[in-house]
């Protein structure tokens, strides 16, 4: 009975940090030009940097969500695209953070390792002045299990998505003259 409920517990981790995982996000919000061919090659500046003033113009801004698991490769190559579909040359990253998700514990204690009650038998067990839980063993005494916190992480981004001067100027125009 133990193992089964030692892998119905893992599984039950493995599913959450599954569906906490997913894929990069992005949620834009702003103008949508022409797409970009994909020869044309999209600009990228971070937080240190920076285009100079005046050579490309804010058209839309996001929020991307990394989950832990992808690097900074994928995660640029996931802001190229998006830049592409709606038409940016260009991508800066304004500001990055890490933020946590969830937070798990494994058990230190061997499976083999006899337990008389469990959290669930014993309702609120109190945790140790260490913070593991206690729990009863075979010899009734009031024991501490070792746990191991493993902490999920994801990373936010903010980021402009940006065309130079130019290129605004003529789609603002093509879009003029197609409302005329």
């Amino acid at each position: 009975m133990n193992d089964l409920k030692r892998w119905m517990t893992m599984l039950a981790c493995i599913a959450g940090l599954w569906s906490i995982s997913g894929c990069i996000r992005v949620d834009y919000i702003g103008q949508k030009f022409p797409p970009l061919p994909e020869g044309k090659p999209v600009a990228f500046f971070d937080v240190k940097n920076v285009p100079p003033p005046g050579e490309y113009r804010v058209i839309g801004h996001a929020e991307v969500t990394i989950p832990g698991g992808y690097g900074m490769v994928e995660f640029r190559e996931k802001l190229i695209e998006t830049a592409r579909e709606y038409g940016a040359s260009a991508v800066r990253i304004v500001k990055m953070e890490k933020r946590l998700v969830n937070t798990y514990y494994e058990s230190s204690r061997p499976s083999d390792s006899p337990m008389v009650a469990s959290r669930s038998d014993l309702g609120a067990i109190p945790k140790s002045s260490g913070g593991g839980d206690l729990a009863v063993n075979s010899f009734n005494e009031v024991v501490t299990v070792k746990q191991n916190a493993r902490e999920v992480y994801e990373h936010v981004a903010k980021v402009l998505f940006m065309v130079t001067p130019a290129e605004y100027d003529q789609v603002m125009n093509s879009r003029e003259k197609v409302e005329k």
